[in-house]
This record gives C-alpha cells, structure tokens and sequence, in this order.
C-alpha cells in the first residue's frame, strides 16, 4: 500500500532542495560539483527512512526490469557481505557499498534521491568534530572546498582566501541527517536502514531468501569455526 504521507513528504523534499540549491550557489567558489561526478556515491553507508524509501520506490519502479533485477541481487550480495563483515567483528558503520542506483556514474533515480544525497557536498556543521565541522569526503580528492583545505593541519586555510581572489568565505550549515528529519514535522519518517535492506524487504520473497542465506552463512561459519581459521 503506498504510503498516504507520500504526496505532502514529495513536496516537503521539493522545498528543502530548493533551499539547499541556494546553499549550494552561496558556497559555488569551493563546490566542484558536476554531471558525471560520482565520488560521493562510490563508497557509503546510506542511511534512508521508510519514507524517504518509499519516495525512493518511485523511481526504481521505472527502471528497465533487467535493471531493478539487478539491483536487487546486488542487494542480497551486499546483505551477505556484510553478515561476513560482521562477523569477523566489523563495525555495522563502518560497512560500505557504493550506491546501488549509480548507472554510469549517474543517479538512476535522481528526482526520488534520498536526502543525504541531496546535503552531501557542503560544509556540515558537527559538534562532536574538532573543528565542530564535517567536510565532504571529496575535499580529500581536490573537488568541493579543497582550494582552501590544509590537509594536513586539518584546517580551513581563511587566509589564502583573499589571496586567490575569493569573495565568500567558506561556511558551515545546520544540514545534519537527524536535524533535517526533525524538520519534517507531522510527517512520520519511520524507521533507518541501510539501503540495500529496504530494497531486499520490498522484494515478495524476502523472507525465503534471507532464511537460505542465513542457513549458508551458518554452515560457513561454522565450517570456518571447526577447522580452525
């Protein structure tokens, strides 16, 4: 059944890109953002609300069928891999994929993209940093903010501003995952999962398919336990 907040989080999603269009154009001295630009969608966690999926379902029901097959045994893969990961004692946060709906290093489903996909690429303010400030990761790659990032000193460098002719000045912006979910109001968001476990519980059969999987994962682990690796 289609979620009946779907239509009012569509245009809730509308509005709020359209004011991070505007942060986005505020910082356009240090964004090296572009068509084709796939760094931030190689390599994350990807955490999506039930809302924010079923908005998300949207674009993957328009897919070619080879396509969304696809992704789905991507998905599975990545639902084992990470039980492996795990159980040689891997962080669950620390467990990343690259996006499954990067075709070409595009978004597949770009209008329907889920809202961290929408904030990366600015400045984040985080109390919990040093700097009380996240970069976006592409910073360590010469894209968004590097002209003025001192790698090594893990420092904005505010002084070379002026001296390569910039007129703002780098800024950071109250666009944390869990401060924006606050913003939604009435809306309720549901639960957070990983990507690629939204798209397996959405598939008819899942339940089959996860409970093979486990038996295999059983049998692995515990061949792995008995002969001593």
């Amino acid at each position: 059944m289609s979620n009946p907040n779907l239509p009012e989080y569509y245009e809730w999603i509308i509005k709020l890109t359209e004011q991070l269009d505007k942060l986005f154009e505020s910082q356009k001295e240090y964004i090296k953002c572009s068509s084709g630009c796939s760094i931030c969608c190689q390599t994350g966690y990807y955490p999506i609300t039930e809302l924010e999926f079923d908005l998300m379902k949207v674009g993957f029901s328009e897919l070619p069928e080879e396509q969304r097959i696809e992704i789905q045994k991507k998905s599975l893969e990545l639902y084992k891999e990470r039980k492996r990961f795990l159980n040689n004692d891997g962080d669950k946060f620390d467990f990343f994929y690259p996006c499954l709906f990067l075709k070409e290093d595009k978004c597949s489903i770009y209008p329907y993209r889920a809202i961290i996909c929408r904030t990366h690429g600015l400045i984040a303010q985080n109390d919990l940093s040093k700097n009380k400030f996240s970069l976006p990761f592409c910073v360590n790659d010469g894209l968004n903010y590097s002209n003025v990032w001192d790698s090594e000193k893990k420092e904005i460098l505010y002084d070379k501003i002026e001296k390569i002719g910039l007129k703002t000045k780098p800024k950071s912006f109250d666009i944390g995952y869990e401060k924006i979910l606050k913003t939604i109001g009435h809306l309720n968001p549901g639960d957070i999962r990983m990507l690629f476990e939204w798209i397996i519980l959405d598939m008819k059969d899942h339940e089959t398919l996860l409970a093979e999987i486990n038996k295999d994962l059983e049998n692995e682990f515990a061949g792995f336990v008995k002969t001593g690796n």
